[in-house]
């Protein structure tokens, strides 16, 4: 064999050897982290949204702040715990299934506040659903159950659509995924009518202020990464 050919020869062994088995034994840990993506369906009667309603206007002492809950809420989230910026979340509200709770007011002014806000505020019959889908996730922080989000997305209100960003607190085991934040938007964003009553002397404000803890479940088969 010539003097020079022997270098290329061992270059080859070194190709088709150690760096191949190489090369393969990282496969399975590539599609092992392609089964990291994880999917969850969120459980509406598991989960809560709430919405804290307050007065404006020259006597706002005199008025009644408000209690609203979410129901029916359902969506999905996609998790990928090794690419948590690739994560999505998604979910549907029906209107008609916003209610005031306000616990310290008799049943017959709940249904008044309930009729003025179905009616006049979110206009129900034209808009009836409320969505959200993710845009982008950043500020991720890793902590001892899972992750401190900022979630960026486009919320979808009374025919209006307006990108949000929404601090969030994930926590993950095999079992479910929580999900706890808070959001505050305006009626102005959207374009919902602030009911008022004495003159406009007293007013709902401007300011929305949004409580939540989403609970979703896996769904079963689909990227469990099992």
């Amino acid at each position: 064999m010539p003097a020079d050919t022997a270098p290329r020869s061992r270059a080859r062994a070194l190709v088709g050897g150690p760096l191949l088995a190489l090369l393969l034994a990282a496969l399975p840990f590539t599609a092992r982290a392609a089964e990291e993506a994880r999917m969850f369906s969120i459980d509406p009667e598991a989960s809560r949204v709430d919405v804290q309603v307050g007065t404006a206007g020259m006597l706002a002492g005199l008025g009644h702040d408000h209690l609203v809950r979410v129901t029916g809420l359902t969506g999905q989230v996609r998790y990928v715990p090794d690419d948590i910026e690739s994560s999505t979340v998604s979910f549907t509200v029906p209107t008609r299934g916003i209610r005031v709770v306000d616990p310290d007011r008799d049943p017959e002014s709940r249904a008044e506040v309930q009729r003025d806000m179905e009616e006049k505020v979110l206009e129900v019959r034209e808009y009836p659903e409320i969505r959200f889908r993710t845009v982008s996730i950043d500020a991720a922080q890793r902590t001892s159950r899972g992750w401190d989000l900022r979630i960026v997305g486009d919320l979808t209100l009374h025919g209006r659509t307006r990108r949000v960003e929404v601090p969030v607190s994930v926590e993950v085991d095999r079992d479910h995924l929580t999900a706890r934040g808070t959001l505050e938007i305006t009626h102005d964003q959207f374009g919902m009518e602030r009911v008022s009553v004495a003159l406009g002397t007293v007013k709902v404000a401007n300011a929305l202020e949004m409580d939540f803890a989403l609970l979703a479940r896996p769904v079963e088969g689909v990227g469990t990464g099992d």
